[in-house]
């Protein structure tokens, strides 16, 4: 559930018609304070750092500068910090989701878009941001998210699932406290239900799926650096637990030691 804090949104397109229909749509879910928008992607980038939306609605296709290259250039300035950016297309390619991903993506929704797809998705982004927020914690004044993050970008595990934002926590609690691995279904399924506020059977089930996606479609150099083996066919995928231990393991050897 959200806190009853207001947002801004930050809506970027070149069709006016769509604009006020994602007008409308804020003002119905009733948790936007502001709704701003801009018309190309020239537009939107200047507009961006002073206004930093809370949740920036975005079109692939623009006028100056596209959809994906408006996102380049945030990701380059380093000034995306909190706001979640949810793209929106016509297509569905996965060289385009892909990359829309790659350069800070949220979540991608196609059109047309209906209300129901509009207030869930925006939603679960900024539940996800309050409870991240809670979660948050530090290594020599680091947080262990975004290293966590690069780690599950790069592996190719998808930011639009469920399972993904399980398994980045999972991954940040065993770090934390490595006897989770000890009780997975019990002691780490649990803490992550009570955070997300689910049950321990659709964590698992999630976290699973999301793993499968990635061994289907992501980055197979990346994984068998980490996993080896067991990107073997005949061997298959590894565990839930094998997941988030392997990766865990290789963060803390190769990314937080200090020599």
């Amino acid at each position: 559930m959200l806190s009853g804090r207001q947002y801004k949104l930050f809506a970027v397109s070149a069709n006016r018609e769509f604009l006020l229909l994602i007008k409308k749509y804020a003002e119905k879910c009733g948790f936007f304070a502001s709704v701003q928008f801009a018309f190309h992607g020239g537009e939107a980038l200047a507009q961006f750092e002073k206004i930093r939306p809370d949740i920036m609605i975005i079109d692939m296709i623009l006028p100056v500068i596209d959809g994906l290259g408006v996102l380049e250039q945030i990701r380059d300035r380093g000034v995306k910090e909190k706001t979640k950016i949810i793209m929106i297309s016509g297509v569905s390619e996965d060289f385009f989701i892909r990359r829309s991903f790659e350069n800070g993506a949220d979540y991608l929704l196609q059109k047309p878009i209906a209300y129901e797809a509009f207030v869930g998705r925006v939603r679960d982004l900024l539940e996800k941001d309050e409870i991240e927020e809670r979660m948050v914690s530090f290594v020599d004044g680091e947080s262990y998210l975004p290293i966590i993050t690069k780690v599950l970008l790069s592996i190719g595990l998808s930011p639009d699932l469920k399972g993904y934002s399980y398994a980045r926590m999972a991954i940040r609690l065993v770090l934390e406290d490595p006897s989770m691995l000890k009780s997975i279904t019990g002691k780490l399924y649990g803490k992550i239900a009570e955070a997300f506020q689910t049950n321990t059977k659709c964590v698992e089930r999630n976290i699973r799926h999301a793993i499968e996606t990635a061994w289907n479609r992501g980055n197979i150099t990346y994984i068998e650096e980490l996993f080896g083996y067991t990107v073997d066919a005949e061997k298959g995928k590894p565990t839930n637990a094998a997941f988030i231990a392997t990766v865990a393991d290789y963060i803390n050897i190769n990314l937080l030691r200090i020599d």
